[in-house]
């Protein structure tokens, strides 16, 4: 594995059942040792692909972010409605959530949001985010409709373009990569180590590794 632990440690807290049965979650992170946690609710898992995809086109809500903690159990977070919320994350206090459809990234602050587009209406948009240190990074496609290609199961590797963006805790842009024409894509997630960043994939029989 990668971490930035000499020894990593995985400690089993226990399982909460989710809020309804339709409930799709996406990606979670953990706030604090009682098992506390962020969870993106990208979609309702019984709406139809058809039905789905007409939202996703048009960007209507889709999801939201759940918060669950042992007292309250589970709350939607103020504000967080979006397109297929995705990957998500935490600096501090602050929590970061991509929106893959609405082709950007969210900053939660003080009950705050702060919105940071990284991606045109069709052109793609952001899957996951890591936080290192206090900076963020962020994989994703440069397209939608392109992802089309990749549902079959016979495609092993979805052929489409990506990106990936490095960002501080404020959401400035510090670097950005971005590739198409390689044998790798549907880049969902990176991470850095070293000179080199490793990115990994939706769909994928492999990883990708670039020099920064």
């Amino acid at each position: 594995t990668f971490s930035d632990k000499t020894n990593p440690t995985l400690i089993w807290v226990g399982c909460t059942k989710a809020p309804k049965e339709n409930t799709y979650f996406n990606d979670v992170v953990i706030y604090d040792n009682k098992g506390s946690f962020f969870a993106t609710h990208q979609y309702d898992k019984d709406l139809g692909f058809y039905y789905l995809f007409f939202l996703n086109i048009f960007r209507f809500d889709t999801g939201h972010v759940y918060e669950w903690n042992s007292k309250v159990g589970y709350s939607i977070v103020p504000k967080s409605a979006g397109t297929w919320p995705n990957g998500i994350e935490m600096i501090d206090d602050d929590l970061y959530v991509n929106y893959r459809t609405n082709g950007m990234i969210s900053k939660f602050s003080n009950g705050i949001r702060n919105d940071l587009v990284l991606r045109t209406f069709l052109n793609g948009g952001p899957d996951n985010v890591i936080a290192v240190g206090d900076e963020l990074w962020i994989g994703g496609q440069n397209t939608d409709l392109g992802q089309l290609a990749c549902i079959e199961e016979t495609v092993l590797q979805c052929p489409t373009p990506f990106f990936v963006i490095h960002a501080d805790k404020d959401l400035n842009i510090i670097e950005e990569y971005n590739f198409e024409d390689v044998a790798f894509g549907g880049a969902s997630v990176a991470y850095p180590f070293e000179d080199r960043v490793f990115v990994g994939a939706y769909k994928s029989d492999r990883i990708g590794i670039f020099k920064r």
